[in-house]
């Protein structure tokens, strides 16, 4: 479904495998990489991702374990545009963004949230559409929760380069990722077109589809909130509800023949199987095949780590799709 307008490296990954380049190759630039969803996501649809940034050095390592013939740069964005390493030359090329959304997510909505910080991630999402729109490039995306903030800034941008740009909300479910993932992605009109098209239920997968063993009936997240009452001394940036955490044990709890609940990094999914008291937390294994990167990518040990990267990625399968794949 979807809604809008008109440092250190990493070891072992061998890179993604690419598919033989077409004439409609792009050369990618890929900003707030992370440990490379959308880069995977894009070379899969037979494009080069040449470029590569993050401030953490944990996803840059694994971003360079997988796509070693990328340039990296470990870097805190926004940066100055002369050191935005754009071709001048009349090349084809793509720019790509994921701006950090923590800081836009519900639960924060719900616990007040950091206005300080929020401000600052809002301008780090106004950065990249100034800096997307004004590179020069063939065609740019997006990708973003849909909070009401990070929508306004949208809307607003899309009001001003109505030629440049569109945007979309998407369940990823209808995309074939097998979680409940709502995302805005904003960029070219001509692709978000392409990808409005392709969302329908037939693409849909579950859990049990894609995971390489099922160890429970269902799986269940932490985040076990209701809401409480309206919220009638409400402060700007607070929610209008009042939440409280559910004590029903079936709360957030989903069976694996259907959709996972969305991998994020704040909340651990469980497996469940009614009757039984274990309840053994997703490895990174098995949450980075709910967000469809392949089965060989290189992830760190580190549970924790390796966690906290997949749970911010954007699925490969959804970069795919977008940049023309099938």
């Amino acid at each position: 479904m979807w809604r809008g307008g008109g440092g250190g490296g990493g070891g072992g990954g061998g890179g993604v495998k690419q598919e033989v380049l077409n004439d409609e190759s792009l050369e990618c630039y890929d900003f707030f990489c992370g440990c490379g969803g959308w880069s995977t996501g894009a070379t899969q649809a037979g494009h080069r991702v040449v470029f590569a940034c993050d401030y953490s050095e944990d996803a840059i390592a694994a971003h360079r374990a997988n796509h070693p013939e990328t340039e990296h740069l470990q870097a805190e964005l926004p940066l100055p545009r002369r050191r935005l390493p754009f071709p001048k030359d009349g090349r084809k090329f793509h720019v790509h963004g994921s701006p950090p959304c923590t800081l836009f997510s519900t639960m924060n909505s719900r616990q007040g949230g950091e206005s300080v910080a929020r401000h600052a991630a809002t301008k780090l999402v106004s950065w990249y559409l100034r800096t997307a729109l004004n590179s020069g490039c063939t065609s740019w995306t997006m990708e973003q929760v849909p909070s009401k903030v990070v929508l306004a800034v949208v809307e607003r941008f899309r009001l001003k380069h109505r030629a440049q740009m569109d945007y979309g909300v998407f369940d990823f479910y209808d995309l074939g990722v097998p979680q409940r993932r709502k995302r805005l992605l904003a960029g070219t009109p001509a692709l978000i077109a392409r990808l409005k098209r392709m969302a329908c239920h037939g693409r849909r997968r579950s859990a049990r589809d894609v995971l390489p063993a099922v160890r429970g009936t269902h799986i269940r997240t932490s985040l076990r909130w209701e809401k409480a009452r309206l919220r009638h001394d409400r402060k700007p940036g607070e929610s209008k509800y009042v939440y409280t955490k559910c004590t029903n044990p079936l709360h957030s709890c989903v069976p694996v023949k259907g959709p996972a609940p969305t991998v994020v990094t704040s909340s651990p999914l469980n497996w469940v199987t009614l009757g039984a008291e274990s309840q053994p937390a997703l490895n990174s294994r098995e949450l980075a095949s709910l967000q469809c990167f392949p089965e060989d990518y290189w992830l760190p040990e580190t549970q924790d780590k390796a966690k906290l990267l997949v749970g911010n990625s954007v699925p490969p399968l959804v970069a795919r799709l977008l940049m023309g794949g099938n």
